[in-house]
């Protein structure tokens, strides 16, 4: 009789491990993706960066148009 109640605690005990499993997979889950939504705002930062940094002084990027490239300036040998 023993052995029976043993068989029948059995299943509710994996439930119970399994419903904890799932609780720590949902908490990790929740963080990863903070995380994931914290490096995508980053990265969308740095880039901003980046382009504000390619462009001239009053070009506002409405345009389009590539920035103008500054010419070298070469020295003449007397």
């Amino acid at each position: 009789m023993a052995h029976l109640r043993a068989a029948r605690e059995q299943p509710t005990g994996r439930i119970k491990e399994l419903e904890e499993e799932v609780k720590r997979l949902k908490m990790e889950n929740s963080k990863v993706k903070a995380d994931l939504e914290r490096a995508q705002r980053r990265w969308e930062r740095l880039k901003e960066g980046a382009r504000r940094k390619r462009r001239p002084d009053g070009m506002n990027g409405i345009s389009g148009e590539e920035p103008a490239t500054i010419p070298e300036v070469v020295e003449e040998k007397e």
